[in-house]
């Protein structure tokens, strides 16, 4: 393609196991230049470096991760230790749905201004 792109014709054909680049005889040095040139602008291909490689446990942390959520959750719902889980309010759903906390930070943003 490099010396089709410069005009000059060409012919790829294999023989005997290996391909071979044909050009007419009065162009044969300009051709050479020409992918001379192209191999001085491209160079070598540079080689990809590889992906890294994972850690063979890495499974262990969200496993653990996954063992003590569920943990958790079934202690919560036993109503294990005799703790009240829910009197945290880190498992209750209902709160203070009224608004009355969010109308006290608007008032004190509006006392601030």
């Amino acid at each position: 393609m490099v010396l089709r792109a410069m005009g000059i014709a060409s012919e790829i054909a294999f023989h005997h196991e290996a391909f071979r680049l044909s050009v007419d005889s009065g162009v044969e040095n300009a051709a050479r230049d020409q992918l001379a040139q192209y191999e001085s602008e491209n160079g070598t291909p540079v080689k990809s470096t590889p992906a890294p490689k994972l850690h063979e446990a890495a499974w262990i942390a969200p496993a653990l991760y996954i063992v003590s959520m569920v943990s958790i959750a079934f202690l919560a719902g036993r109503d294990m230790f005799s703790f009240d889980w829910y009197a945290t309010g880190a498992l209750s759903s209902n709160g203070d749905r009224s608004g009355a906390g969010l109308d006290s930070v608007a008032s004190q943003e509006a006392m601030s201004v």
